[in-house]
């Protein structure tokens, strides 16, 4: 199977941005962490479209859970891509 290129949502870089200034209130090292397994879990998703389960909420998308599942990547597979929804952190209330 070909890799699928991945790309972001503008709400999915927003909430990026949201939750990496949040964290980094808290800690350089998890804001760091973060930037981090976001990228191993990119790579993954890449490799294997399915590895995160489906999300409880909404099915059509996935969830990985990043930083011992205090953050959650949620992404859907198209045809020709993988498309990032949304980065959050599990403290606020979950919309997917």
């Amino acid at each position: 199977m070909a890799m699928l290129p991945v790309i972001w949502s503008l709400p999915a870089e927003v909430s990026y941005v949201e939750t990496m200034s949040f964290l980094q209130e808290l800690s350089e090292t998890a804001a760091i962490r973060l930037i981090e397994e976001v990228g191993e879990t990119i790579q993954k998703i890449t490799q294997f479209n399915k590895i995160c389960p489906p999300s409880p909420r909404k099915t059509q998308y996935r969830r990985c859970t990043l930083l011992d599942g205090r953050v959650s990547l949620y992404y859907r597979l198209k045809k020709t891509q993988i498309e990032i929804i949304a980065v959050r952190d599990n403290r606020r209330k979950p919309k997917f």
